[in-house]
C-alpha cells in the first residue's frame, strides 16, 4: 500500500525459485478516481474525502498502476519488465552465446520476432534479426547472436540488447509490440582513458566577490552563491547545465504506510514532531581552496 509495486523484483525471484509458490498479483489495476473539472477547465480526479464524505478510504482506491484515465504510472514499466514471458541468460557473451527461457506455460515462442543490437552510448554499432524460435513452454534454447567485435574505444561501454516483439497482430496488441527485452554489457577488455598530466591542464581563473565565488576554465564556468551556500550556475561552453544547486531535503509526501492509522507506529507523525517538514538551511561559513 502506498508504494506499489515496491520490491516486486524480489518477490518474483522468490516465486520463480519455488515451484509451489504463487503470487505477485497487484491490487489495484486502476486508480479509482472520479473525473472532475475546475471552474477554469482543469481536469482532476476526486477520491477519499474529496466530496466531504466521512468516513472515507483516503487513498485506498487510488493505488493502481494506471491513472483513472488509463494513462500509465511510471511503475508500469517495472511491472512489464518483471512480468515479461521471456528471459535471457548470458552464457558466453564474448562468443555471443545466450540462453532464451520461455516463461509461457502453454505457448511456444513462434509468435515472437527476435532482434538484436550492439550499442555504445547512443550509437547503434550493429543490429540484426534472428530466426524465429520454437522454444517449448517452460523450456530453453541456446542461441548465438552474430555480432562482431568493433574497434574498442578507450573508456567506452558496449551493450547487447535483445528484443522480442509480436510477429502478428493479436486482440490485445499490434504486430511489433515489444513483450520482452534483455540487455547485457559485453565484457571486452576496453582500454582505459588516459588522464591528462596535471602540469598540462589549462589554467583556471578564480574571482571572488562578497556574494559569489567564480571559477573559469577553458570551456566552463562555475559560479557559487556564497549567501545560499550552493552552486548558482554551471556552464559548459554556451550551455547552462543546471537549474539550481543541490539543497538538503529530508521530507517527502507520506504514504498510507507512513501514516499507518491502524497501528501504534506512525512514522509520518514522528517526522513532523521533529520538524523534518520544516527544515531551514543557513550558511555559517564559506571557504575556497
Amino acid at each position: 500500500m502506498g508504494n506499489s509495486p515496491g520490491n516486486l523484483k524480489e518477490y518474483w525471484e522468490v516465486i520463480e525459485s519455488h515451484p509451489r509458490l504463487r503470487g505477485g498479483f497487484i491490487w489495484d489495476w486502476v486508480d479509482q478516481g472520479i473525473r472532475q473539472v475546475t471552474t477554469d477547465g482543469k481536469v482532476w480526479y476526486a477520491y477519499g474525502g474529496d466530496f466531504g464524505d466521512e468516513p472515507n478510504s483516503l487513498g485506498f482506491c487510488c493505488n493502481g498502476i494506471v491513472f483513472p484515465d488509463r494513462s500509465l504510472h511510471p511503475a508500469m514499466w517495472e511491472v512489464k519488465k518483471i512480468y515479461q514471458p521471456v528471459r535471457v541468460e548470458a552464457l558466453d557473451l564474448l562468443a555471443g552465446k545466450v540462453a532464451v527461457i520461455n516463461g509461457y506455460f502453454f505457448s511456444d515462442l513462434s509468435g515472437l520476432d527476435l532482434s538484436w543490437k550492439l550499442i555504445s552510448g547512443k550509437r547503434i554499432l550493429q543490429s540484426g534479426q534472428l530466426s524465429r524460435l520454437h522454444t517449448a513452454p517452460s523450456d530453453r534454447d541456446v542461441i548465438t547472436v552474430p555480432f562482431e567485435k568493433p574497434n574498442l574505444e578507450p573508456g567506452a561501454e558496449y551493450w547487447l540488447t535483445l528484443s522480442f516483439t509480436l510477429a502478428e497482430n493479436t486482440p490485445w496488441a499490434e504486430k511489433g509490440h515489444e513483450v520482452a527485452w534483455e540487455q547485457f554489457k559485453v565484457p571486452w577488455d576496453v582500454p582505459a582513458t588516459s588522464a591528462t598530466p596535471e602540469d598540462e591542464l589549462p589554467a583556471l581563473k578564480f574571482t571572488e566577490t562578497q556574494d559569489t565565488a567564480e571559477v573559469n576554465g577553458e570551456d566552463f564556468q562555475l559560479v557559487f552563491d556564497k549567501q545560499a551556500g550552493t552552486i548558482a550556475s554551471w556552464r559548459y561552453k554556451e550551455a547552462e547545465l543546471i537549474q539550481r544547486g543541490p539543497r538538503i531535503n529530508f521530507w517527502r509526501a507520506p504514504t498510507e504506510n507512513d501514516l499507518n492509522t491502524w497501528g501504534d507506529e506512525r512514522a509520518a507523525i514522528r517526522w513532523r514532531e521533529v520538524g523534518l517538514d520544516q527544515l531551514e538551511e543557513s550558511v555559517s561559513q564559506v571557504s575556497v581552496t
